[in-house]
């Protein structure tokens, strides 16, 4: 395959999911965003020192983080007229991240449901070697939804 058709298949992606894939594989970005999400609203200081990380480091992603659309930053002026920038989870990065892990069954990874999921053990099955089928997941989980028992294997 050609540089150009490589690229053009590439650019298939819409440029919001290219960007925040792009971000989240950047060296941090996933570290910081899981830190977002478990922990709340964090201030550049507060992430450095959660993260053990340098100023550049942390700057680096969540430059590529906020130009995705994944994390904002939010400023507020106090009664001393400082002003106070806190980083957070934006909406689309909330839908995104929640949308990749409930793909894989594993939603309650950030966040506490008391739903059963469906566990992803692999990508493919090993006595068929068939690709497990979105749909079916999805299938399942609206049965247990129904008040059914998701098969045992």
């Amino acid at each position: 395959m050609s540089n150009n058709l490589a690229k053009e298949r590439a650019e298939l992606f819409p440029l919001e999911i290219r960007q925040a894939i792009e971000a989240l594989d950047k060296k941090h970005g996933k570290a910081i965003v899981a830190t977002l999400l478990e922990e709340g609203p964090q201030s550049f200081t507060e992430l450095k020192e959660d993260l053990g990380l340098s100023s550049s480091q942390i700057t680096n992603a969540l430059d590529a983080l906020t130009i995705a659309g994944l994390v904002r930053k939010r400023t507020t002026i106090d009664d001393e007229s400082s002003y106070n920038g806190r980083y957070e989870i934006s909406e689309f990065g909330s839908r995104f991240v929640y949308q990749m892990l409930e793909s894989l069954g594993s939603v309650d990874s950030f966040e506490s449901h008391d739903e059963p999921y469906e566990p992803v053990t692999n990508y493919q099955n090993k006595e068929t070697g068939n690709e497990p089928v979105v749909e079916s997941y999805h299938r399942q989980k609206r049965s247990l939804d129904a008040g059914s028992e998701l098969p045992v294997q």
